[in-house]
């Protein structure tokens, strides 16, 4: 945005630039969000007791997830 505000870039290579962040999608407001709610003291806190009674399921979701966000990570760290 800078270089575009000084007149270094015009609009098109601005909007260019902003694409190749990948920020301009729901996708990465999805994984914030998600990223957010998993980070959360209280979440966290209400999760642990509710697998005190359902333990398995719970952690057979978190399992999925770690795997899936794993697999995801690597596909991604080969595109760099």
């Amino acid at each position: 945005m800078q270089d575009y505000i000084k007149g270094d870039i015009d609009l098109e290579e601005a909007h260019a630039r902003f694409e190749a962040t990948g920020r301009s999608g729901d996708n990465y407001e999805k994984v914030k969000k998600f990223q957010r709610l998993i980070s959360e003291k209280d979440f966290c806190d209400e999760l642990k007791k509710e697998a005190v009674g359902n333990s398995k399921d719970i952690l057979f979701s978190l399992r999925k997830i770690n795997t899936a966000v794993t697999q995801l990570m690597k596909e991604i760290d080969k595109k760099k």
